[in-house]
């Protein structure tokens, strides 16, 4: 199996033993409609029993989606090392015989999901921009006070009031 490259801090996705732990929505993103007919067996392959998996079931007897999500979400909060490494065993299992999805996520998904979160955590934020904006602001302020005048003291007390 190709190894799959760890990702950076993310709340979508972390490093985990094994692999880079997906979220929520990238599962649901990319993955859950083309498993939920068969997201019952998945479950049992992923949760290694059927645990919470027929109280789901029982709740959502028709809408496969929706169970699928709901085991999606029970695996992420029952394996704290989930990882994208052993939802690609899963499919692989003879149980389930998903292979080439198992492929599709390896050469198609996870490039996606990484190249996402890659582009996440080096966006700067508009907390940043605004910080940053202030701090020229301030910093203008601060070039003015030899020379304070009536009309600099107002824009800056203007200035200091829109950050505060």
């Amino acid at each position: 199996a190709t190894e799959i490259p760890m990702a950076e801090k993310s709340s979508d996705t972390i490093p985990v033993a094994g692999g880079t732990r997906p979220s929520l929505k990238y599962l649901n993103r990319y993955v859950r409609e083309s498993v939920a007919p068969k997201w019952f067996d998945l479950g049992i392959e992923l949760l290694e029993g059927d645990e919470g998996l027929n109280k789901i079931k029982s709740q959502h007897p028709v809408d496969f989606s929706k169970c699928c999500t709901e085991m999606f979400q029970l695996w992420l909060n029952a394996q704290p090392n989930a990882s994208w490494n052993q939802l690609i065993e899963s499919l692989r299992q003879p149980s389930l015989k998903m292979n080439e999805l198992a492929s599709r996520i390896e050469d198609v998904v996870l490039p996606k999901v990484l190249l996402d979160i890659e582009k996440q955590v080096n966006k700067p934020s508009e907390q940043s921009s605004i910080s940053t904006e202030h701090e020229r602001q301030t910093s203008d302020c601060n070039s003015h006070i030899e020379e304070l005048t009536v009309e600099h003291f107002q824009d800056c007390k203007d200035h200091t009031k829109a950050f505060l």
